[in-house]
């Protein structure tokens, strides 16, 4: 009995000698750090998934048309310039916004009378290579905002775009219009516009007892008693030069007759080019005008009245 209790205190004692010794083995040896491991590898980085910006330009695909130009939006839609100076708008295209502009715009004459045969010319500059040169328009603003197209102007080389027509052509009412140059560009999802510039169509005036005048048998035009035509005998770049006058001599305006050639020359002078009245399909001759800068006379006529008289006089004016 004794025997087996001194046995059983042995075993025992092994036993909890060997536990202490495994306890102080696991003690003693390093713990591998799994996280620490994983972090030091050379993983692949992973890029950020990208999202579509809610605000970024999608692209767009042009549609099927037979027309190469956009078609003229209301106003308020388009992007605008200034016109007569060197202004750059922007308009949509594709991905992006590309400048387009025009140059300068401009009427002439800016006052003509209703229904009138006489010449009305507009003018656009751009000098932008990406301009679609059909699709330059002239474009009536309406009271309700909406553009209407009078016409489109032609390319006549060097960035210059013309329209040579009339008041009656145009069928233009009486008033105060407002007028603007539309154009398309190439690559670009909207038109540009000029700013306005007027053009004053005034009520024809009464004209049956004004004077019927025909130099030279070149022309006929009305007269008011106040006023008379005198050819210039030096005409310095026209083949003939008239001059309608006061009875003292002070030229209200000079009407000059041009062959052709002469014409085009005129155009590319440094002073102040003429602006064309009509041409002669018979004689073969351009006619054109330009308004004096006289300010005042020694003969008392009010200045407004006489500006006003020479406008009916020139509405009045037909080649022979």
């Amino acid at each position: 009995m004794k025997r087996s209790l001194i046995i059983l205190i042995a075993i025992v004692a092994i036993l909890i000698g060997g536990g202490v010794l495994l306890m102080a083995t696991l003690r003693s040896a390093p713990l591998k750090d799994v996280a620490t491991t994983q972090t030091t590898q050379d993983l692949p980085v992973m890029a950020p998934a990208i999202m579509p910006s809610a605000t970024a330009p999608l692209a767009l695909t042009a549609s099927s048309s037979t027309s190469t130009a956009p078609i003229e939006a209301p106003v308020g839609t388009t992007s605008t310039v200034a016109a007569n100076v060197s202004t750059t708008a922007t308009s949509s295209s594709g991905y992006g916004a590309v400048g387009h502009s025009i140059d300068a715009v401009g009427i002439a004459p800016s006052e003509a009378v209703v229904g009138s045969g006489q010449s009305l010319t507009f003018t656009a500059l751009i000098s932008d290579p990406a301009v679609i040169t059909s699709s330059v328009n002239i474009i009536l603003i309406k009271a309700n905002g909406f553009p209407a197209i009078l016409g489109t102007l032609s390319p006549n080389g060097d960035g210059v775009f013309t329209l040579v027509t009339s008041a009656h052509a145009l069928s233009l009412p009486a008033g105060n219009l407002d007028l603007r140059i539309s154009v398309a560009f190439s690559g670009a999802l909207k038109r540009v516009q000029s700013g306005d510039f007027p053009l004053s169509i005034i009520p024809a005036a009464n004209t049956s007892a004004w004077m019927l005048v025909s130099p030279g048998g070149l022309f006929t035009m009305k007269l008011p008693p106040e006023l008379s035509v005198a050819e210039y005998p030096f005409p310095a770049y026209a083949t003939r030069d008239f001059h309608i006058q006061l009875s003292d001599g002070t030229m209200l305006a000079a009407i000059y007759v041009f062959s052709p050639q002469q014409w085009t020359n005129a155009q590319q002078t440094d002073g102040e080019v003429p602006i064309i009245l009509t041409s002669s399909s018979t004689g073969g001759f351009v006619y054109g005008y330009i308004v004096s800068e006289n300010d005042g006379n020694e003969l008392g006529f009010n200045e407004g009245e006489l500006r006003a008289d020479l406008v009916q006089s020139l509405a009045t004016f037909e080649a022979n």
